[in-house]
């Protein structure tokens, strides 16, 4: 029985984030019509965003400067992950 979500390397670049580094908000650009879920993690691996798979910006207003990752969870079981750098002007 498999359990958890598998990574994929082959789709990393089928969403781009821009701007990337960012200040107030991050756009999501996507290839893939099946995102379940968006999750913004810490640079510490701690989950402090989550939102739905249909959401196509990220508002960073409450978030310091700083390193963290964006997760992508498709609906078929694989999930691609990217760096974003919020960078407070």
């Amino acid at each position: 029985m498999a359990t958890g979500v598998a990574e994929s390397n082959l789709s990393n670049t089928s969403f781009e984030l821009f701007p990337n580094p960012a200040d107030r908000v991050v756009n999501i650009q996507s290839k893939n019509a099946g995102i379940q879920r968006i999750i913004v993690y810490h640079s510490d691996g701690k989950p402090i965003d989550e939102l739905e798979g249909s959401a196509r910006k990220i508002h960073l207003s409450d978030l310091p400067t700083g390193l963290y990752y964006v997760r992508l969870e498709l609906f078929n079981g694989e999930a691609v992950t990217k760096k974003l750098i919020v960078q407070k002007e």
